[in-house]
């Protein structure tokens, strides 16, 4: 497992700002193993657009839905660790490219990953994330 430590690199990290919502990820992480698989495109349809629980549901589809957009189960470590792991690292770059509206990054970080047919899926979700 690739780690980083978040002290020795905080000064250089610039995605920094988004560990609170990463730490969400893990917490919704744990609480969704116990809930049945999503899939990548039905993900949509239960979606709530209220927009006092949109920011919640669309990450806790996220954390249901990333494992079967990369092909292989997203690598959560536990809420408040200190290091990251490759994967938490790869989504929170590619949440903070779609943040700054870094197209070219963005879509190099999803191509690398995410095969041609669950982009587009995957993409409505971390667009309405990063708009939240």
């Amino acid at each position: 497992m690739l780690a980083h430590k978040l002290d020795q690199l905080q000064q250089f990290d610039d995605v920094a700002h988004l560990v609170p919502f990463l730490n969400k990820l893990r917490f919704l992480s744990f609480e969704c193993r116990a809930s049945a698989r999503l899939d990548l495109f039905q993900a949509c349809s239960v979606l709530e657009l209220d927009s006092s629980k949109a920011s919640d549901n669309f990450a806790r589809i996220l954390v249901r839905v990333i494992g079967q957009a990369l092909d292989k189960p997203m690598e959560f470590l536990a809420p408040g660790s200190e290091i990251r792991t490759f994967d938490e690292d790869w989504l929170l770059r590619v949440l903070d490219c779609r943040m700054r509206n870094d197209t070219d990054s963005y879509l190099f970080l999803l191509m690398r990953r995410v095969p041609a047919t669950k982009r587009s899926s995957l993409d409505l979700l971390l667009k309405n994330i990063a708009l939240q």
